[in-house]
């Protein structure tokens, strides 16, 4: 397995270029004649033609330079066509191709008068670079951390790892515990739409707000579609205590105790309007009685088995979802259009 090196300061191109020229001149020594791939073969290389102007491996630096890779150029073009004609383009020196795919790819340049080697874009972090070529190199038996899968699947989407991709929307479709900002940005970047409706509904219907970085994340379409669907939500969450108050039947109360009323009145204006238990990560039911318990009161036996069916939460959803449609749009992939 090729290790990464990390390198000293800012190099220049120019040194960049020599510290690979030594490299390989070390590598020319003992030259392996197979590489690994992750589904355990082995791929045997062939010798390749005397105008290829590039070795059996390439380079990789972050746009600061303190951080390189060598790779291989067999095995990178196992997973991805995109690095493969990449790699062909510069060994045929443009001769196949009309256009470099180079610079169709997002993300990635090549060093100029340096065959092999290329600079990662700055919005690209080693951490991100790193996650993908934990799914591009053999496992040896080990597991992709679940915090690795976010990177590594928007970048093996973004340069045709196809079978990465694969792997990653499987592994995440698995993990439901996630924050809905960052599953509605992996979803978008990724591109799997099936995944927007459940944290686009979590955000209309949760009590917390849109906090700054969510804004910025999900960006003002989205966000002015959330905000609206969330009035609509609190709307019928407030209907409940607005509405006529409890009455009697035949000498009997139809709903609710006048005692329990009360109680219940106060507890569902604190859940629903303070910040105190949105930012506890509560959701209704459990800040409503939450807030019940603060005033140090309770709801009668009767009144409290009620409780669930009268908050109707499911309802909430529903609007949630028949708002964003209106607001986003009935198709899906309309959910996932990222504003421009």
């Amino acid at each position: 397995m090729l290790q990464s090196n990390i390198l000293s300061g800012i190099p220049s191109d120019e040194e960049i270029a020599a510290l690979v020229a030594e490299s390989r001149k070390t590598k020319d020594c003992d030259q392996d004649d197979s590489v690994s791939v992750s589904d355990g073969s082995t791929i045997v290389e062939s010798p390749h033609s005397e105008d290829w102007p590039m070795p059996d491996t390439v380079f990789f630096r972050t746009a600061d330079g303190t951080r390189q890779w060598e790779e291989s150029v067999e095995l990178l073009s196992t997973h991805s066509e995109r690095f493969a004609q990449m790699f062909r383009y510069e060994r045929t020196k443009g001769k196949e191709d009309d256009v470099d795919p180079c610079a169709l790819m997002q993300g990635i340049k090549r060093v100029p008068h340096t065959p092999g080697c290329y600079v990662l874009d700055k919005a690209i972090r080693k951490e991100d670079f790193d996650a993908l070529l934990m799914g591009v190199r053999p496992k040896l038996g080990r597991s992709i951390p679940v915090d690795r899968l976010d990177a590594m699947l928007l970048l093996a989407t973004k340069w045709g790892f196809d079978d990465i991709r694969r792997f990653g929307i499987d592994a995440l479709s698995r993990n439901p515990h996630r924050d809905p900002v960052q599953r509605i940005v992996v979803a978008r970047g990724a591109g799997v739409p099936q995944w927007l409706r459940a944290p686009y509904v979590v955000l209309c219907t949760r009590l917390a707000p849109l906090g700054e970085r969510d804004v910025v994340a999900l960006g003002p379409r989205s966000t002015m579609a959330v905000c609206q669907t969330r009035e609509r939500v609190l709307k019928r969450r407030l209907g409940l205590v607005r509405g006529p108050a409890p009455s009697m039947l035949m000498g009997k109360w139809t709903i609710w105790h006048p005692g329990c009323w009360g109680v219940l009145v106060d507890g569902w204006y604190a859940a629903l309007l303070g910040d105190r238990y949105a930012s506890c990560g509560l959701g209704p039911k459990e800040a409503l009685t939450a807030a019940i318990a603060s005033y140090g009161r309770e709801l009668c036996t009767s009144c409290a088995f009620l409780l669930q069916d009268w908050l109707e939460l499911e309802k909430d959803e529903r609007i949630a979802e028949e708002w964003l449609k209106r607001l986003l749009g009935k198709d899906p992939e309309a959910w996932g259009r990222e504003d421009a």
